[in-house]
């Protein structure tokens, strides 16, 4: 069962699906992932690619709100080098 759905949160298969998924959407190449951090979040390394991708769970009450908030802040960050 998908961690989505059972809410057990994040196990390294289901953020390794939901890594391929978005990359393959996005036009990245996931297949030399290096994944940092597995716990609230996922957290994986592109090397090739110069990113790094944050998988998050679903089911939380306030997602979208926490993805423009992330996405804003990365873009400041990324504003300044």
């Amino acid at each position: 069962m998908d961690a989505i759905v059972n809410h057990e949160g994040l196990t390294e298969t289901s953020a390794a699906r939901a890594l391929a998924s978005a990359c393959s959407q996005t036009g990245l190449r996931s297949q030399s992932a290096v994944l940092l951090r597995l716990g609230e979040n996922a957290i994986y390394a592109l090397p090739p690619e110069g990113v790094v991708v944050r998988v998050a769970r679903a089911d939380t009450e306030d997602i979208k709100r926490k993805v423009v908030k992330e996405l804003a802040v990365s873009r400041s960050l990324t504003s300044q080098g």
